[in-house]
């Protein structure tokens, strides 16, 4: 099963979207978004507003990843 999900930049409304198959999309973020160390543009996004900037939404889940992607 998957999950989409989408953080938007509380600051500049920018948003990022993406699908996990963790069943706790906290899994794949992390604590305090260091699940995204090393992505080319989200982990800078982080990097400069901080992780409590963004709010976190839950867009769609228990679907399969086919549906998902």
């Amino acid at each position: 099963m998957s999950i989409i999900y989408v953080h938007i930049n509380k600051i500049n409304n920018k948003k990022y979207i993406g699908i996990t198959k963790y069943t706790d999309p906290n899994i794949r973020w992390g604590k305090y978004g260091e699940g995204y160390i090393g992505s080319k543009f989200y982990d800078l996004g982080i990097s400069v507003y901080g992780w409590d900037n963004f709010e976190h939404i839950i867009l769609a889940n228990d679907l399969t990843n086919i549906q998902a992607e």
